[in-house]
C-alpha cells in the first residue's frame, strides 16, 4: 500500500438503507427538542446492525399520530399494550425499551448534507406492502 493521508475519517456507523426494515429499539433518551419540547430519542438498531435513531417529539401536531403507529408497530410484533396514558412518562419511557418495530428510512437533509432517516414507524401491513413492492422490483431488474 502506497500511503496517503487520510483527509477525514470515515463514519463508522452502518446506516440502514433507503426502504422498510424490521428493527428494534435498543434505548431511549430523554431530553428537548430545539424548539423546548419533551422528547424521546429513540435508538433503533437492525437486523444487520445498522443504527438510527427517531425523534419522538411531544406538544405538537404529530405526536399522537407518531405515538399510535409506534405503539401498532410494537402490537404488530406480537406485544400486547398496556392501558396506560401514553405520553412524556416514565411508564412511556419504560415501555418502548427494548421492543421490535417496523419503519421505514427515508432521505433527509440535515444541516445541509442528505443522509438516511428513520421516518415513520409502520403497522405489519404497510410494512408487508412495502416489502412486497420492494421483492418485485428487484425481481423486475433480472429482465
Amino acid at each position: 500500500m502506497k500511503y496517503e493521508r487520510p483527509l477525514k475519517r470515515e463514519s463508522q456507523i452502518k446506516e440502514f438503507e433507503l426502504g422498510t426494515h424490521a428493527a428494534r429499539i435498543t434505548t431511549v433518551n430523554r431530553t428537548k427538542s430545539k424548539k423546548g419540547n419533551d422528547m424521546f430519542v429513540l435508538s433503533i438498531v437492525g437486523k444487520n446492525e445498522e443504527k438510527g435513531a427517531f425523534y419522538l417529539t411531544f406538544g405538537n401536531d404529530y405526536t399522537e399520530d407518531n405515538l399510535r403507529y409506534l405503539l401498532a408497530s410494537i402490537q404488530d410484533n406480537g406485544v400486547e399494550i398496556p392501558d396506560v396514558d401514553f405520553g412524556y412518562n416514565r411508564e412511556t419511557f419504560d415501555f418502548l425499551k427494548n421492543k421490535e418495530v417496523y419503519i421505514k428510512v427515508e432521505e433527509q437533509e440535515y444541516k445541509g448534507k442528505v443522509r438516511h432517516a428513520v421516518t415513520n414507524f409502520l403497522t405489519l401491513e404497510e410494512f408487508e406492502e412495502n416489502d412486497e413492492y420492494e421483492e418485485s422490483e428487484a425481481a423486475d431488474e433480472g429482465w
